[in-house]
This record gives structure tokens, sequence and C-alpha cells, in this order.
């Protein structure tokens, strides 16, 4: 596959049909197209990367959170010379201008393996904690209340954008009871 550098970005690859890949770090020999693809430029020419999956590999981390229980992280990275890249992170670099302190690429439907850049957003780290108790309570009615559309999987990112603007700045024990009342007129709808 050929390709030729973007003479207006250098950090830009155009392959041969049109595809525009970014390079994710200075230096780093990594490029990722929008959605997702990551191709690595040897000496050999451009090749593309395997994508690993955290959870295949004993680098799963058994991460602590504020409450004392354990939650893992199964992220999916590329290895590249020695140095194992969290892919997400990458396209934030490559597509979204970076990340700055204090700042997470965050997946906007809690998806970990979606990670196109549709998908991703950088915010706080208490904006991440926020957002992903929400769609914690819409995963939980979802499967209580047997509502495959209160499943933030089911919903676009602007559905769930919206969701979390709507609940912002409001105690996590009212937002549960909100999605509960959401889920039991979504059944009496159903039921008429």
């Amino acid at each position: 596959m050929w390709f030729k550098f973007d003479p207006d970005d250098h950090r830009q690859l155009i392959l041969s049909n049109g595809t525009r890949l970014r390079q994710a770090y200075d230096g780093v020999g990594l490029f990722l197209t929008q959605g997702g693809n990551v191709y690595a430029l040897t000496r050999l020419g451009l090749r593309n990367r395997r994508v690993n999956y955290w959870k295949k590999n004993t680098y799963c981390k058994r991460l602590h959170t504020g409450r004392g229980r354990s939650q893992g992280q199964c992220y999916p990275y590329v290895h590249w010379h020695g140095h194992t890249y969290r892919l997400h992170q990458l396209m934030a670099f490559a597509w979204l201008g970076g990340i700055p302190d204090g700042m997470v690429p965050d997946h906007i439907n809690g998806d970990i393996d979606d990670f196109r850049t549709a998908n991703l957003r950088i915010i706080s780290v208490e904006e991440n904690d926020r957002c992903g108790g929400i769609l914690r309570r819409l995963r939980n009615a979802s499967v209580k209340y047997g509502l495959p559309e209160l499943n933030p999987r089911n919903m676009t990112c602007e559905e769930l954008l919206e969701r979390f603007e709507r609940y912002k700045g409001i105690p996590g024990r009212l937002i549960t009871q909100s999605i509960r009342m959401e889920a039991e007129w979504l059944i009496s709808e159903k039921q008429s």
C-alpha cells in the first residue's frame, strides 16, 4: 500500500485509497485513522498493527475505585518498540488535539472497545466519573426492567450527551429515581 505525507501537515499520511492517517505522538511511528485502525511506519513500509485487548493479557489491571471496590479496566492497546499504548489515548492525541493535564479521554457511550473519534471527548476526571455513574444506572435499569432502549449502547452519542447535560448537578439518588420513573413510563406505554 503506497502513501504520501500531507504537504500541509507533517503528522498526516494519505493512503492510496484517500484515507488520512494521523501520527499519534511525535517521534513514534504509529498512525491512526479516525475509525481507529492503527498503522506502523517501518523500514519495510506501512504495516497494519494488530490491536490487542487488556483482558486477553496479563496487563488487565484491577483498579481501585474510591468506594473500596475493585473494577477491571480492560482497554484495547497496541505494542510498539517495547511500549504499550492504549488506543483511546492514541486517538485523543492524534485526532482530538492531545490531553491537557487533569483531563482524560472519555468514551461517550461507555463502550471501551469503541474508540472512534465520534465516540471520544476530552473531559475532566470528575466529569468522567459522573458520566460513568449515569451510564451504570442506565445499564442497571435496562437489565432490571428488560428495556433495551435504556441501554447506553443502543443510544446515539448525541442522546447520551443530552442525558449527561440533563443530569448535571443532580445527586445520584435523584438520577436513579428519574431513570426508574422513565422505565416505568416506558413499560406502561408498551402495555397500552
